[in-house]
């Protein structure tokens, strides 16, 4: 069983700040306690890895899987994390970042 937490106030640095709390389910124990930030960025970044794949990779022809190009628009944890997720799960001919 897990439960995550946010706490939102805009006047503070960072604005928004949260934990994951897993517990067991047979018993209720608390297991672990995890900053909800990181896990929040890496589930988005692999939800959008699951839709490209679904939407895009599948689709695509040997040639194009071998020359495509990773384009990261961005920056920030969500930036960071889906450079991450997306060339660890995946081969890229080229990998373009750019922060704005």
């Amino acid at each position: 069983m897990c439960v995550k937490t946010i706490t939102s106030f805009p006047e503070s640095s960072p604005a928004i700040d949260g934990a994951v709390s897993l517990f067991n389910s047979n018993n209720g124990r608390l297991l672990l306690i995890a900053d909800a930030k990181e896990i929040t960025a890496r589930r988005t970044a692999t939800a959008s890895f699951l839709a490209t794949q679904l939407l895009a990779f599948k689709k695509w022809k040997n040639e194009q899987k071998e020359n495509a190009i990773l384009t990261i628009l961005g920056c920030g944890v969500q930036g960071r994390a889906h450079l991450d997720v997306f060339t660890q799960l995946s081969k890229w001919n080229k990998v373009k970042k750019k922060k704005r």
